[in-house]
């Protein structure tokens, strides 16, 4: 079959189905791509989600589930040293405060009072 045997028709047909089957190729590359591009982001999240164990020259990465328990213990843990801060405040408080006689403060005053000299012949002290 020769060319100048073709039609233009013919020419402009061949033409048609190449350009036809070059769009459909490329909707399928650039679809291909889109997937697998998600595919890698998925597999990332899962990682993420799931850890990784150690690797030649990579320290292992804990699971999202590892790390919240880790910050739940921590969180626990800090919980009880600020309950002890709280109950040592109260106490060191109830300490300066007067109250019931038995406080440091209660024991200033005592000590203030009996030292105490009055004032004699209008002077200050």
């Amino acid at each position: 079959m020769n060319l100048a045997d073709l039609g233009v028709l013919d020419i402009a047909g061949t033409a048609g189905v190449a350009v036809a089957a070059y769009l459909v190729i490329r909707r399928v590359w650039t679809a291909a791509r889109n997937a697998a591009r998600g595919l890698r982001r998925l597999g990332h999240f899962a990682d993420d989600w799931f850890g990784e164990p150690e690797r030649n020259g990579v320290a292992a990465r804990p699971g999202v589930i590892e790390r919240i328990s880790a910050i739940e213990t921590a969180g626990a843990a800090t919980r009880d040293d600020v309950r002890d801060l709280v109950e040592r405040v109260e106490r060191v408080e109830h300490e300066l405060r007067p109250n019931s006689g038995a406080s440091l403060r209660d024991a200033i005053d005592r000590v203030e009072n009996a030292v105490a000299e009055p004032p004699t012949n209008g002077q200050t002290r």
